[in-house]
């Protein structure tokens, strides 16, 4: 038994040795050559301006190299950052061609090539097979076309930018490129997004109910697009929802309670630039409170509006200062401790029996 139970310890021991001498190593570890030569190929098929790729070459680690990140363990690459740093930068934007070569990178989590120039040139499909990848920015980088619905098959991707693809520094603005056409139905597939951001571009059609199927989402912005249609009333089970912009676009019809119903963690909206009107029973009370939000219009058929202690900016909705054919029925209204701009006067002049706009900046 004493035997056995030495040879048990000393097995243990050998075993823990074996495993810091691994780690050990691991520390040590450089870059395959398989995934260097993926780089390499990434690299000539872009124009680099400002030659910040010209410690990528043939000999040394790869891990070492600007723009690329590896694990310390494996060594294999996990982010590669070819975005263009900020206008002080003395990088010029990158443009070309994106190698498929991307694929050789197993490991990759993060790509980002935003604030870039590949103008004309649509969103690579092949994206959509680099399953790993949990962050991908394309934003400011000219992309133009739809968006390629294999972007659905990124199951793990948490965050996802591509938002304003046109290129601020271009003189010739009839160059200008946005991604373009609906959002893709398959789009509700990455279950584990919580940043979802398409703004400033040409995207058209209604959004998708299927939205409503992003559980973990946190931040959705589909700001200054062509939308049209409604607000679909599924937005309102994004319970992790902290930021909803869907200001600047051609959206129409009633918001109501079920459009909010479990947003109690939205902290900013804006609905601004859109034809939304908010259409709530009397007794409703935001299950939010604000920390920046626009106030949209109201409904004509609202008695009783409390939006009070919500950070609402800008100007009051013209349907609170006037009642045009004895139409606006509103009698009750709390606007307190929020940031608006306006008068009130002749509303409260004239048909409003109780009101409260204390600790606001509201001119009445």
């Amino acid at each position: 038994m004493e035997v056995a139970y030495a040879t048990q310890i000393l097995l243990l021991i050998l075993t823990t040795l074996n495993l810091g001498v691994c780690m050990a190593e691991g520390l040590n570890v450089t870059c395959s050559e398989k995934e260097r030569n993926a780089l390499l190929s990434i690299k000539h098929g872009l124009v680099d301006l400002s030659n910040r790729f010209s410690s990528w070459s043939d000999e040394g680690d790869c891990c070492t190299w600007p723009g690329v990140t590896c694990n310390n363990i494996t060594g294999h690459v996990m982010e590669l950052n070819l975005s263009t740093p900020a206008w002080s930068s003395p990088y010029r934007e990158l443009s070309g061609e994106i190698s498929p070569s991307l694929l050789e990178l197993k490991s990759l989590i993060l790509l980002d090539l935003s604030s870039n120039f590949f103008v004309h040139t649509p969103i690579p499909s092949f994206f959509g097979s680099m399953e790993n990848l949990r962050y991908l920015d394309l934003s400011l980088s000219g992309f133009k076309g739809l968006i390629p619905p294999q972007l659905g098959n990124l199951s793990n991707l948490q965050h996802l930018n591509l938002g304003y693809n046109f290129n601020p520094l271009m003189d010739n603005f009839n160059w200008i490129n946005f991604l373009q056409g609906e959002i893709p139905q398959i789009i509700s597939s990455l279950q584990n997004i919580k940043t979802l951001d398409l703004q400033g571009n040409q995207l058209s059609g209604a959004l998708p109910d299927s939205l409503g199927q992003l559980k973990h989402l946190q931040v959705l912005n589909l700001q200054a697009n062509s939308l049209t249609g409604g607000m679909p009333s599924t937005l309102g089970s994004l319970s992790n929802l902290v930021t909803l912009d869907l200001s600047s676009n051609l959206l129409k019809g009633s918001i109501k309670e079920l459009n909010f119903i479990e947003l109690s963690k939205l902290k900013e909206l804006s609905l601004s630039s859109t034809n939304l009107v908010l259409s709530v029973n009397s007794s409703w009370v935001p299950p939010f409170q604000l920390e920046y939000g626009r106030l949209p219009s109201v409904s004509a058929n609202v008695v009783v509006l409390n939006l009070a202690n919500n950070s609402i900016s800008g100007p009051i909705s013209p349907f609170l200062c006037q009642r045009k054919n004895a139409t606006n029925k509103l009698t009750v209204l709390d606007i307190s401790n929020n940031v608006l701009s306006g008068s009130l006067t002749w509303a409260i002049t004239n048909f409003l029996a109780h009101y409260h706009l204390g600790y606001g900046k509201c001119n009445i």
